[in-house]
């Protein structure tokens, strides 16, 4: 796909980047990534809906599947049944592509941002780096910091570089890197399922009445509950990232 390619992701960010575009924000960088790859962060959005119908027609075709199971031989029609394991087909045919789509378009985004950011990053430390130590720029070349292997007193084995000098190991700002890497990974995934929780909730209280406020309130506890170990995170993060020799 040469449309990943840094040679000309770079070129648009780095316009983006010197033009006055969203100028003093402190979310500068994700605003121009985000204008950068406009399209591509669109692109998901069709079979995340696809998949978001797909999925909350589940309920309605089990309900008519027991519904025909349940009713006695005679008074069912064979075209009834037909019709059954047409939409079981389709239904999960769909959720199968809608899905394969959807993250193939989301993980594409995901690599064009990387390659935006790590070749920003490595040529920055060209331009600094123009007159001193060439192998500071090696630093860019890789995210790993976790599986590093001895091999002598000065060379260590990197997964993705090899034999590696320990003047040389990545560079811990590939590490925020990763992490905003993480943080789109979500992206889609926020509003999909909050409308998915927003439809089924409905959906709920048609069928149960106010009784749909009990699983409603049990998701609330939990993510409450996930709250609590969320400000250990950077603390952890420090300690993992930190090479192990």
């Amino acid at each position: 796909d040469t449309a990943m390619a840094s040679a000309q992701l770079q070129p648009r960010f780095v316009e983006h980047f010197k033009s006055s575009l969203f100028m003093g924000s402190k979310h500068r960088l994700l605003l121009l990534l985000s204008r950068t790859l406009l399209l591509q962060l669109l692109l998901p959005i069709i079979p995340r809906l696809v998949l978001l119908r797909f999925t909350l027609s589940l309920p309605f075709f089990i309900e008519s599947l027991i519904g025909y199971l349940a009713r006695p031989a005679a008074s069912v029609s064979a075209n009834t049944g037909y019709g059954l394991i047409g939409a079981s087909s389709l239904i999960y045919s769909g959720i199968a592509l809608s899905t394969a789509l959807h993250w193939y378009f989301h993980y594409r985004m995901l690599y064009m941002a990387r390659r935006i950011l790590v070749s920003s990053i490595y040529a920055k430390t060209m331009e600094a780096k123009s007159g001193g130590d060439g192998n500071a720029s090696l630093t860019l070349m890789s995210t790993g910091m976790y599986y590093l292997t001895p091999v002598t007193p000065d060379l260590l084995f990197h997964p993705c570089l090899g034999l590696t000098q320990k003047k040389i190991l990545p560079n811990p700002t590939l590490l925020d890197i990763e992490r905003i890497n993480q943080g789109f990974r979500s992206l889609h995934e926020i509003w999909a399922n909050i409308a998915q929780v927003a439809i089924s909730a409905f959906l709920l209280y048609k069928q149960l009445g106010s009784a749909f406020v009990v699983p409603i309130v049990i998701v609330i506890i939990c993510a409450l509950g996930i709250l609590a170990p969320i400000k250990y995170t950077a603390r952890g993060q420090r300690l993992v990232s930190k090479p192990t020799f």
